[in-house]
């Protein structure tokens, strides 16, 4: 994921930036959604445009390509992050120690992927880990939704949890594959508790733990290209 420096730029918080906690799932866990995040949000898209985007090196849920987002995006993501995460997850301090941001691009059909790619995943079992979604596609590229399973009543996958929902996952899936598309709602297997449709310029922060998938139609367009696919920027971040 190397390319030619970044071009000198600043990005500023929206002006008109709204905020909304949501809680959601039995567990009534907080989910931050910001609409009109960043005054520039055009300016990744041309970045993004200029980016050399590959498949990565392991592998991993995400299905596609993917390429380093500018450090530009990461300054301004921590100009927001502090106070915002204290606010909605009840944090004393919230300092990053690390965060990382990819440009992300959805461009493996669904007979092309693995069985895990497509049903619901979680991004890390750290307490203390987050995760967040920011939007540079519309609506009709699909949001994000989150999930229960249904066998373990688990919306939440941490460290004491892990090995016993693995555990199960697995007898599942060799019981019985899931349907050979991406997951779109309630499955024999996962239920759906909340739904963020994708918008333009939206940012939604998690927990890392949560169960999560993106929302993939049947007709979905695979669309490697940056400027007409389904773009968006996914940062992993812990926080101390």
């Amino acid at each position: 994921m190397s390319d030619s420096p970044d071009p000198e730029i600043r990005l500023n918080l929206h002006a008109d930036l709204k905020a909304l906690v949501l809680r959601i799932g039995q567990d009534k866990t907080p989910v931050l959604m910001i609409d009109n995040f960043l005054a520039q949000p055009e300016t990744l898209a041309e970045i993004a445009a200029t980016r050399t985007f590959a498949a990565p090196d392991k592998p991993v849920m995400y299905p596609g390509v993917r390429a380093l987002a500018p450090e530009a995006y990461v300054q301004a993501f921590r100009t927001f992050l502090p106070k915002a995460m204290c606010d909605t997850f009840g944090l004393t301090s919230a300092d990053v120690v690390s965060c990382r941001s990819i440009y992300s691009l959805v461009t493996v059909p669904p007979e092309h992927s693995a069985v895990r790619q497509r049903i619901p995943h979680y991004d890390g079992i750290e307490a203390n880990m987050f995760a967040s979604m920011y939007y540079l596609c519309g609506k009709e590229m699909g949001g994000t939704s989150f999930y229960r399973h249904r066998r373990t009543g688990f919306e939440h996958i941490t460290s004491e949890r892990v090995q016993s929902f693995s555990a199960a996952l697995q007898d599942e899936l060799e019981a019985s594959a899931p349907p050979s598309g991406y997951i779109n709602g309630d499955t024999a297997l996962f239920q759906q508790t909340a739904s963020f449709d994708a918008r333009f310029n939206r940012l939604v922060i998690y927990r890392a733990t949560m169960l999560h998938a993106g929302d993939i139609a049947a007709d979905f367009r695979f669309d490697p290209n940056p400027r007409t696919g389904r773009l968006s920027i996914n940062s992993f971040f812990l926080i101390r």
